[in-house]
């Protein structure tokens, strides 16, 4: 996804660059809390693209800029900065023990930074069948690497084993 445009005004290259570091930002509010440009002349400048960025960037980010002058002779500038992902996540409302089920009640939707984050929070359809995998305190957030398949057969549950046929192996 590049763009280009002819007759650069920086503010046009910084909303750019924001939309592509939204890329990243699904359903979330994206701060850019500083940019640093390097030293260019803007009005030799005839056409720019942004470089995609490959991975979700966390906290700092570098965004490669390449940019063609008058003379046609093109270069990849760096734009660096700091920025901060805020996200409606899944938040516990009461304590939960390992193993146990968590209902619709549990969870209340909070927005939190989530610029660090290396999970996602879970979704109510990834709750239904699940349990917490480890214990959790009120205010925790509930990300899906915390949850896992609630199991159907527990050591120790009688079981009856029906046979039909004569082959039984």
């Amino acid at each position: 996804r590049s763009t280009v445009f002819i007759q650069t005004d920086r503010t046009k290259v910084e909303t750019a660059i924001r939309s592509e570091l939204a890329r990243f930002c699904d359903g979330c509010e994206l701060k850019v809390n500083r940019m640093d440009w390097p030293a260019i002349e803007w009005r030799d400048v005839v056409s720019w693209r942004v470089k995609p960025l490959a991975t979700r960037p966390r906290g700092s980010f570098a965004v490669g800029l390449e940019v063609s002058n008058q003379n046609g002779r093109s270069k990849t500038i760096m734009v660096s900065g700091v920025l901060s992902m805020m996200q409606s996540v899944p938040v516990l409302t009461r304590s939960i023990g390992p193993g146990e089920k968590i209902s619709e009640q549990d969870l209340q939707m909070v927005m939190r930074d989530v610029t660090y984050a290396t999970d996602s929070g879970a979704r109510l359809e990834d709750i239904a069948h699940s349990v917490v995998s480890r214990g959790l305190a009120t205010g925790d957030v509930l990300w899906k690497g915390l949850l896992r398949r609630e199991l159907v057969l527990k050591f120790g549950d009688p079981v009856r084993v029906q046979v039909a046929g004569e082959s039984w192996a």
